[in-house]
């Protein structure tokens, strides 16, 4: 898996997904690349294959389908220039 890109669509998907429901992802890019590093494949219920592709929401379904068919690139397009998550 390319932990790189795998962690820039996690994070893009995430950001995407607060912002759909109200909030605002706070959590920078480093606490995704962590857990993926770690061997974790389910962050917030967004699933992560072997690939790393995202391949499911188990949280929020509906947006998900929604983000898979009409944002697919939508992660070139996120600042992922954020300091370590441990130090916010």
């Amino acid at each position: 898996m390319n932990i790189e890109l795998a962690t820039v669509r996690l994070y893009a998907y995430m950001t995407h997904r607060a912002q759909d429901e109200g909030v605002t992802n706070r959590l920078p890019i480093d606490f995704f690349r962590e857990s993926l590093e770690h061997g974790i494949r389910e962050v917030f219920g967004v699933v992560v294959d072997e690939n790393g592709q995202l391949i499911a929401d188990k949280e929020n379904p509906k947006f998900f389908d929604y983000y898979m068919e009409k944002m697919p690139l939508a992660f070139l397009d996120i600042d992922t220039s954020q300091t370590d998550w441990r130090n916010q």
